[in-house]
């Protein structure tokens, strides 16, 4: 075999000084001398195997790994999602298995002792979903006042001009740090607010949040001040240019601060 030829495949890195000004053919990256190859036919063999090596090694880290780098990623993908639907599964079978076996064997992700008697007791009263009308009212209901009143807020301390708007800022900000108390809070509500035993008391206590007050001030503070002063000149006031050029150009943040609303209020 040629010496040239098998230094190159082999790897030899004194390869590239022994080419010199020689022509040879690329094949999928590996250099073959049409000179070499012609001469050293009595060697096919060896030859055939010499060149199959690096080309389908070279095949292999260009088609092949990818495939398999693709394949390892599905599999991890799938079993996250199913670590994540596991609980689900449990919590399913576990709702049609019977309590006794259940207490005794575990959990399990078939149903033991399979039964309906859970489901028979809860839609057997309307509990159930006298509990959905209360979530549901709570969540439209006090998302859709909540974000009345905050963005009605957070504008004002967004605009430079308004004076005081430090104080009113750290106003809201001090709720965030302190609060009166779990005891206290429930003499305000039930004594002297008067809202014992209402549905009111799940949303005007919380209707607003600062958090949500002051990252929705935030973007009201990013957008340009050109377009205040323009709706301005044209005559428009604040709750003009609140309603009809700040919040149609500030969607997005409205509906970041809309979703940490109503998940908050879906939870409590």
């Amino acid at each position: 075999m040629n010496k040239k030829l098998k230094n190159i495949l082999i790897g030899n890195p004194l390869a590239d000084s022994e080419l010199g000004n020689e022509k040879f053919n690329v094949l999928w990256g590996i250099p073959v001398f049409a000179s070499d190859a012609i001469s050293s036919v009595s060697y096919a063999g060896e030859e055939i195997l010499l060149v199959l090596i690096p080309v389908l090694g070279a095949l292999s880290y260009r088609y092949f790994l990818p495939i398999v780098g693709a394949i390892i990623g599905l599999l991890l993908i799938l079993v996250f999602c199913f670590l994540c639907v596991t609980p689900f599964i449990v919590a399913i079978s576990a709702s049609f298995s019977n309590e006794r076996t259940l207490l005794r064997n575990g959990y399990s992700f078939l149903p033991q002792s399979p039964t309906t008697a859970a489901y028979e007791m809860l839609f057997s009263t309307s509990q159930i979903f006298d509990s959905y009308k209360v979530s549901l009212f709570i969540t439209i209901v006090g998302t859709a006042l909540s974000m009345v009143v905050t963005a009605m807020m957070a504008y004002p301390i967004s605009v430079k001009k308004l004076k005081y708007r430090g104080q009113i800022s750290f106003f809201a900000y001090f709720t965030m740090l302190f609060n009166g108390g779990l005891v206290p809070t429930y003499m305000l509500i039930s004594k002297y607010l008067g809202m014992r035993n209402n549905i009111w008391v799940l949303i005007l206590p919380v209707l607003v949040n600062p958090w949500n007050l002051f990252l929705l001030r935030n973007f009201f503070s990013a957008i340009p001040a050109e377009l205040h002063e323009s709706a301005r000149i044209d005559g428009a006031n604040d709750v003009r240019i609140l309603w009809q050029i700040i919040l149609p150009v500030s969607l997005p943040a409205i509906a970041t601060v809309s979703l940490f609303y109503g998940v908050a209020y879906w939870n409590s």
